[in-house]
């Protein structure tokens, strides 16, 4: 045979560099298509330096580079990302890897979900770096460019750039030994902010892997924001401090100006949102501390939860796998997924005004959005306040399965109902939200507001209770456990309650009442059953309807108020507005529980409560007293109330002192107060009652001053008025209850009906015919 073969020595289908730029062009494109700055980047730099175990994270933004630098990068400015976590030969491996990395199956890291250190390429066309373990170096370049020429691996180009010799070396790890310290373990990574001159890939126009050509002070704005790194660094594993510089070249670093620095003193890795390579169910787990900055403290508090049968069950039946390829052969593993979930609430040390307001931000370990003052998306609901500076941050993690730009959560930011793998994510992240998330806020947050000034405490719980988050999720929200303002001598306490394990009842406007009053009450309710939760009707609470009062509930609280208390116009008004929120309204109202107010009313009218209406107080205070009072008694049902002239107090004070006034039968010594009086239809039994014991004090007359003696000829007058026409029993006819005027004395005499009809016969014997 004479004809030549030419084989080849790789049977591979190779994959074009040219297919790489334009995947990155792809991704470039979905990332950033709304926005041009660096959040993106930055999240994702501190993302791998935590994936990476790292405790420091460093970014410095240089104006200019090593001009005499061998690698063209090098020369002009640039972003540093430095780390100290260990760069193994793997990490090495996986950064020249398509998108996507050597994280697909480290459930554990963020970067499972990640885009992955390819979105530097947003601000340049290729990085150089260094890496290192135990004192092994592994420099590089990521070029895109390098193999797109029609021979060798090279960039065409700019071959520069592919390379890292001696000189540059020695310079890149003698920076990150002047920023991080011995560089035995660690990654510098060296991002040249792209030039227009970089992009010279096309003929007619400019092209490049990116289009944005950032100068130094744009990139200095986008990673030296405080708030930013500290919303970061709040959910980071490992991560204990990270910090932003900017310096003019690489020689001046220790002149370098700070941008930012943010700081956990204290941190142990994975003791805040930890990292889990399983699920097993355990025990929701606390955690608090503290990340400082140059700005100011923020204090941290945040709750964790791992494992839930029911997410386990979502595992078992139509999940997703994944094809892991070993010697040729295709194995399907179950897509990885943890039942796991925290919340993290981040606020300023600070005092806080009633101006705050409440953000909420969905995370995948890292908040999705970390803006400070972000625009309006599903991502981020800012909920009350007025200003940017005062926020209550709370991050909202759970290990979800975002969409590819990670711009939304399928099923939880948007109703994406999905079709195929994309229905098991929506439900998974439903599952995630309802079952493991969400629950978890009433206990945050009562961990959170401890350490908050109630009335600010109140401004935030209220801001979160009126979020769309909250009010659209709220049976998830309370599925374990519910948030209630607790009543205390000072406040409230808020503090979180099984739902199902005791009754909720409450009293309105908690903080107006008088300090007597809230010292008594709370010595009382400390002494009430585990099983009864009262709240302040007026603050904000997660979950817990109050239910009605029980008539003893109501006896053992109303004990509490003393009757000096009463004769206090404050401690009046407020009183009104406790009985009428006991009793309900008209239609719901309970005759047991107006019975007991009105008895424990009647009470403290026989123990001198009154008194502030009473003759000796001024005008206007007579007034006041008397309209508060009428406020107070008008809660009573309107037939049992009877409008007694103002001169019939003693007589009222001491009938209900002796027991003859309450339920059924409830006198008012005010007089008159509307020209359409109550129509009074008192108990008659307790009206008869009342009228007998007047009579029996009456004809007892010896030690009466006139004054006492009127008052009680006054009373009887009026309810025997109210008595109508029924006739008199045999008693109530012989008692002395008629007023009459003795003449020439002018008088007040008090008759019997029975001394009445024989003064008329008497008088008849000597009347004419």
């Amino acid at each position: 045979m004479n004809s030549q073969v030419d084989r080849r020595d790789s049977a591979r289908i190779v994959r074009s560099a040219l297919d790489e730029v334009k995947s990155i062009q792809t991704l470039l494109a979905d990332v950033y298509k709304d926005a041009g700055d660096g959040r993106t980047l930055l999240r994702e730099l501190v993302q791998n330096a935590d994936d990476a175990a790292a405790t420091r994270l460093v970014f410095v933004v240089l104006d200019k580079g090593w001009l005499d630098a061998r690698n063209s990068l090098l020369r002009g400015p640039a972003l540093l990302a430095l780390n100290d976590g260990p760069f193994p030969a793997k990490d090495r491996d996986a950064l020249h890897q398509a998108i996507g990395g050597a994280k697909a199956d480290k459930a554990g890291k963020v970067g499972r979900f990640g885009i992955g250190l390819k979105s530097v390429f947003h601000i340049c066309e290729a990085i150089v770096y260094v890496g290192a373990e135990a004192g092994v170096l592994r420099p590089g370049a990521l070029n895109p460019w390098a193999g797109t020429g029609e021979a060798g691996d090279s960039d065409p180009l700019h071959p520069d750039w592919d390379t890292v010799d001696d000189d540059d070396l020695e310079r890149l790890v003698g920076v990150a030994n002047n920023l991080l310290g011995e560089f035995d373990k660690g990654l510098i990574q060296w991002i040249p902010l792209r030039k227009v001159s970089h992009l010279d890939r096309a003929q007619d126009r400019q092209y490049g892997v990116g289009q944005v050509c950032p100068v130094s002070e744009d990139v200095g704005k986008w990673f030296g924001r405080s708030e930013s790194l500290t919303l970061l660094l709040a959910q980071c594993g490992n991560l204990s401090s990270i910090e932003a510089d900017r310096v003019n070249t690489p020689k001046q670093l220790d002149a370098r100006r700070k941008l930012a620095q943010v700081v956990r003193p204290a941190f142990k890795p994975k003791s805040w949102v930890g990292r889990y390579d399983d699920d097993l169910p355990v025990p929701d787990r606390s955690f608090e501390g503290i990340i400082e900055s140059r700005e100011q403290k923020c204090l941290v508090h945040g709750t964790e939860s791992l494992g839930s049968d029911g997410l386990h069950q979502l595992r078992v039946n139509d999940w997703p796998s994944d094809p892991i390829w070993r010697d040729g052969r295709c194995e399907w593993v179950p897509r990885k997924a943890l039942a796991h979930a925290a919340i993290t609430v981040v606020r300023p040390e600070c005092s806080l005004s009633a101006q705050c307001g409440v953000r909420l931000r969905w995370a995948v370990f890292l908040p999705l959005d970390d803006d400070p003052v972000p625009r309006t998306s599903t991502l981020v609901e800012t909920a009350g306040g007025v200003s940017d500076k005062e926020m209550l941050e709370i991050i909202l993690h759970g290990y979800f399965w975002p969409s590819h730009d990670r711009r939304s959560i399928p099923g939880v930011t948007d109703e994406d109902a999905g079709v195929g793998d994309s229905e098991v994510r929506v439900r998974w992240n439903r599952a995630v939200r309802d079952e493991l998330l969400l629950p978890l806020l009433p206990s945050v947050m009562a961990d959170a507001l401890s350490s908050i000034p109630e009335p600010v405490g109140r401004v935030c719980l209220k801001a979160i209770e009126d979020s769309s988050i909250v009010r659209k999720n709220l049976p998830a929200v309370t599925r374990r456990h519910i948030l209630l303002p607790l009543l205390t001598d000072n406040g409230v306490r808020w503090q979180t309650k099984d739902l199902n394990a005791c009754e909720v009842v409450s009293i309105p406007q908690w903080a107006q009442a008088p300090v007597t009053v809230r010292m008594q009450l709370s010595e009382r309710l400390r002494n009430l059953s585990e099983a009864i939760a009262i709240i302040d009707a007026d603050a904000p609470r997660l979950g817990g309807r109050p239910g009605e009062w029980q008539p003893t509930w109501i006896e053992r609280l109303l004990e509490c108020i003393s009757t000096e208390d009463l004769r206090s116009q404050r401690t009046l008004i407020w009183v009104a507005g406790l009985v009428r929120h006991l009793l309900g309204s008209p239609d719901s109202k309970d005759d047991q529980r107006t019975v007991t107010v009105a008895n424990w009313l009647a009470g403290k009218v026989g123990e001198g409560a009154l008194s502030i209406t009473a003759e000796g107080t001024s005008t206007d205070e007579q007034k006041e007293g008397r309209t508060s009072w009428l406020r107070l008694l008008e809660t009573l049902p309107e037939a049992w109330l009877i409008h007694t002239p103002v001169e019939s107090q003693r007589a009222v004070v001491e009938l209900a002192s002796e027991g003859f006034v309450g339920e059924g039968f409830f006198p008012i010594p005010f007089g008159r107060q509307s020209a359409k009086a109550p129509l009074s239809r008192p108990d008659p039994n307790r009206l008869d009652q009342a009228l007998s014991q007047l009579g029996r004090r009456l004809g007892d007359n010896e030690n009466a001053t006139q004054r006492e003696h009127r008052s009680r000829l006054v009373l009887a007058e009026t309810l025997l008025a109210v008595r109508g026409n029924r006739p008199l029993n045999d008693e109530l006819r012989t008692l002395p209850l008629l007023r009459a005027r003795r003449l020439p004395a002018d008088k007040d005499d008090a008759w019997s009906v029975d001394e009445l009809r024989q003064q008329t016969i008497y008088k008849r014997v000597f009347a004419r015919s």
